[in-house]
């Protein structure tokens, strides 16, 4: 039914499930959405303060993006793979892509409000209209769809601040009735009082005039991932080791000060938003192009292998995640929302993965997928398939 996996691409995978749940544990435990991820706001102690600088630097923008482009990448494997085998390719993946969103709706309605599935459903539509497009184009248009409209908002922001000098100072987004009713629903709500907070949380991030802003942060690395993917270099990636290193060095210039900056001074907002915009991404590529490269090394190869099975199971986890998350911080649970703080989360989150390492690894030993993707792609190809592990799953690369 379908080719063999790419390790490297798993252990990866792995890597940026990690790092969307360090994230995520901002918004799972106090009101992150609403102090606008801002260190010092809500927690104002000092530990708090570097712990949550660092995530903001080493992990806020960059492992939804680099998600985002092993879901560009992944999805044009698939569609490389499909079109040689099976005539309405395009049916199917349309399929695929539906059967995520009803996954997403399901997330982010029910269990957490924080979803990304829904946006990756839908801009996954808009991806299929690039699947003649060569690598070249693809690599040129998200370039132009990420670094254009980064750059004119970026002095849009500064000239608002020049003219007003406090309106560019982000700490001003910082909404005190908001957080207070956060606490209050999420500590002792009802289900049916937090899934109408949830509801209107989702509705205050996913709405029209944020469309262009999830577009711009989203889009352009699944046309990157789709541009990697539709080329051969991941077949190569021992000849072109040189290349790829070249291209894991220029990320990490280009998108390691633009990390730092905001968080250096008195986060302004501009700065913070050129941060999460370009250097968020090129972090992405930095974190993509390292691990693949380690991956080639046997030693880091087989200390990261672990990843992969996490990886394999992308889905999966990354649902288990919010179940578990929220079962702890919200009133249905223990009810700890807004009591631990970022260093106490990140021991957390780090507990909760290392847990999901050994579970994927020992669903894995019997199984060929995790629960959610057998039924994906069980929905996907319209037909019963095999759950139980039965031949090897990866290809070298």
């Amino acid at each position: 039914m379908e080719k063999k996996r790419i390790a490297e691409l798993d252990i990866i995978r792995g890597f940026a499930l990690f790092g969307i749940l360090l994230v995520n544990m901002k918004s799972f435990s106090y009101p992150g959405l609403e102090t606008m991820m801002l260190p010092g706001t809500f927690w104002t102690d000092h530990i708090s303060i570097i712990t949550e600088k660092l995530i903001g630097i080493f992990a806020q923008a960059n492992f939804y993006t680099l998600f985002s482009f092993l879901f560009g990448l992944g999805t044009m494997i698939l569609i490389k793979n499909a079109r040689s085998r099976i005539e309405s390719f395009l049916v199917m993946i349309v399929r695929r892509l539906l059967v995520l969103l009803a996954f997403g709706v399901f997330h982010a309605f029910f269990i957490w409000s924080g979803d990304i599935l829904i946006t990756y459903a839908l801009l996954g539509f808009i991806l299929l209209l690039f699947h003649k497009a060569s690598p070249k184009v693809l690599s040129i248009t998200a370039l132009l769809l990420m670094m254009v409209p980064g750059i004119l908002f970026f002095f849009l922001l500064q000239a608002v601040s020049l003219l007003e000098p406090e309106a560019g100072t982000s700490v001003l987004l910082y909404d005190e009735a908001a957080v207070e009713t956060a606490l209050a629903v999420y500590q002792s709500g009802t289900y049916s009082e937090i899934f109408q907070h949830r509801l209107g949380e989702w509705q205050l991030v996913n709405n029209a005039a944020n469309a262009p802003f999830l577009f711009i942060a989203v889009f352009p690395m699944f046309l990157l991932g789709a541009a990697l993917g539709k080329s051969d270099l991941l077949l190569q990636v021992k000849e072109k080791a040189a290349l790829f290193k070249l291209w894991m060095m220029i990320a990490l210039i280009v998108g390691l000060p633009l990390k730092i900056i905001p968080y250096w001074g008195d986060m302004e907002y501009s700065y913070l938003f050129l941060g999460e915009q370009i250097g968020g991404p090129a972090m992405a590529i930095f974190y993509f192009f390292a691990i693949l490269l380690l991956c080639q090394q046997p030693f880091f190869k087989r200390i990261l292998t672990p990843l992969g099975n996490v990886g394999r199971m992308s889905i999966t986890n990354y649902l288990t995640q919010s179940v578990i998350c929220t079962m702890i911080f919200y009133s249905y649970g223990l009810g700890l929302y807004g009591s631990l703080g970022p260093i106490w989360t990140v021991l957390l989150a780090a507990v909760i993965f290392t847990i999901q390492i050994f579970l994927s690894r020992l669903w894995l030993q019997t199984f060929q997928y995790g629960p959610v993707e057998w039924i994906w792609r069980q929905l996907t190809y319209w037909r019963k398939l095999p759950i139980k592990r039965n031949k090897p799953v990866y290809r070298k690369l």
